[in-house]
């Protein structure tokens, strides 16, 4: 039993349990940037509990700091611990990413081995597995791919923002949620086939002004995730 602050003994279960949603929230910061790692929810709130049992074990109530303060510092601890064990950093995201691109114009690559693939491609095996468990935790999808139906033809996303640089294999899912709210909104908007003049009036924004938003602040954006 230990004081966590409020002059009450508590048990290390019932700090567990009151201290669940504090678990949860941290955990749920990470579940983006876990899918480079190959960690889901589970592993990065078990991660985080760890970090939690370490705060109670080595929480100090007279040094006059919030519990859920070092609490929260000890499970970003944890989870950060377990990244670097996984010995992954911007550089090889960005040689998986540029891998991943070579796997995914490879014929028939779903059918074929990490070995397979590897000699096809002249990259070590390593290289390629790595790159294969990249692909499958962030969903793939082609940016060709990505594309709606609408009165004027199919609207891609390629074709939204321009093709000066190759956006043939993008993580669109992941990409989309790194976007603000109205982004979101104007992109989505766009690939349902709406005009910038329309989209301007469901933002409230002027339509020349939704044209810097998909040709200058969105394309950035992009520029910027392809090159982590």
């Amino acid at each position: 039993m230990k004081d966590l602050g409020s002059g009450v003994l508590v048990s290390i279960e019932d700090a567990v349990q009151q201290n669940i949603g504090l678990i949860k929230k941290t955990a749920s910061k990470y579940a983006k940037s876990s899918r480079f790692y190959g960690f889901d929810f589970d592993d990065l709130f078990s991660y985080a509990s760890i970090g939690l049992l370490k705060a109670y074990n080595n929480f100090d109530a007279s040094r006059g700091v919030k519990f859920s303060t070092y609490a929260v510092e000890m499970m970003k601890c944890e989870i950060k611990k377990a990244f670097r064990e996984w010995n992954i950093g911007p550089k090889t995201i960005r040689r998986l990413k540029e891998c991943g691109l070579k796997i995914s114009k490879a014929d028939d690559w779903e059918s074929k081995s990490a070995e397979q693939l590897a000699e096809e491609l002249k990259e070590s095996v390593k290289t390629v597995s790595e790159s294969l468990v990249y692909l499958r935790q962030c969903r793939p999808a082609s940016m060709q791919g990505a594309a709606i139906s609408s009165d004027d033809g199919d609207v891609n996303l390629e074709d939204t923002i321009g093709k000066e640089f190759d956006v043939s294999v993008l993580f669109v899912s992941e990409f989309i949620d790194s976007l603000t709210e109205r982004e979101r909104v104007v992109l989505q908007k766009r690939l349902n086939g709406y005009t910038q003049g329309e989209i301007g009036k469901v933002v409230g924004v002027s339509q020349s002004r939704v044209g810097k938003i998909l040709n200058n602040d969105i394309t950035e954006k992009i520029k910027e995730y392809m090159a982590v």
